[in-house]
């Protein structure tokens, strides 16, 4: 599992959810923007994964939906890190 494999993580402060969001590094050099989600979002966020999972297997352009589970903070999704700017 690639969340077993983070080495460092930096706050990503933007964006409109609650969510706590981090651009982490796994030990491969590989970036990925992990979600952490309260575990009251479960069911929600693990529907919302499946969806990107299905979106993804279609060929859309989008960050790629890598890893959904249960960690000590709540419940995380890892994607694909796609670095940009700002939309603001």
């Amino acid at each position: 599992m690639i969340i077993d494999s983070i080495i460092s993580r930096q706050a990503i402060e933007k964006g409109w959810s609650g969510d706590k969001k981090y651009c982490v590094t796994a030990s491969d050099g590989k970036k990925y923007l992990l979600r952490i989600s309260p575990c009251e979002k479960h069911e929600c966020r693990k529907r919302g994964y499946e969806k990107m999972c299905q979106a993804a297997s279609l060929g859309i352009s989008m960050a790629k939906p890598m890893e959904f589970g249960v960690c000590d903070e709540g419940v995380y999704t890892l994607e694909s890190f796609i670095e940009g700017v700002d939309g603001e």
